[in-house]
């Protein structure tokens, strides 16, 4: 059996964790944003392009906007596809129970970012282990910081090893 040890940079769980898990990520390309900042940039992509998102929003963009841009506010589904839009960039999200779904830009692109969503916070995927046989042999096989594509998750479990967590704060 082949698993997968996902290494996990931890950000602050302020309700602007994916802003800040997804600056994380796009460090790794050179490019420094605050949480602040991504939140602006993602709203607006929302802001120049409401066409392409206001079916989506029961309250209305002005009001979805407005709420938005307040610090705290967590990420849904239109500002994670908004952000994959704006980035032109693929955004992977690995769920606890092996789930991994990717949201993918409105053009194409081969370039993937790698998040971790705990059901309620999200973390930065600093890299990836594929172990084989079994976790206490530890075996590498690869090793990737931001584009990877391999088979489902049989199992994240902490008390198995299956994740680390380095914190920042």
């Amino acid at each position: 059996m082949k698993y997968k040890k996902l290494i996990l940079r931890d950000v602050e769980g302020d309700g602007n964790c994916f802003y800040s898990a997804l600056a994380k990520q796009i460090e790794k390309h050179g490019i420094a944003f605050t949480h602040e900042e991504m939140r602006e940039f993602i709203i607006k992509q929302i802001e120049n392009n409401q066409e392409l998102y206001k079916d989506f929003i029961p309250e209305g963009i002005d009001k979805f906007i407005a709420d938005n841009l307040e610090v705290g506010t967590w990420a849904d589904n239109v500002i994670i596809q908004a952000a994959a839009n704006e980035l032109e960039l693929n955004i992977e999200i690995h769920l606890a129970d092996g789930t991994i779904t990717t949201i993918s830009p409105n053009k194409n692109s081969i370039d993937t970012i790698i998040l971790y969503f705990t059901g309620n916070h999200y973390m930065s995927v600093e890299g990836i282990y594929y172990l084989e046989d079994s976790i206490s042999n530890n075996t590498v096989i690869a090793f990737d910081c931001t584009t990877v594509t391999f088979p489902p998750l049989e199992s994240i479990h902490n008390s198995n090893g299956l994740f680390d967590i380095i914190s920042d704060f």
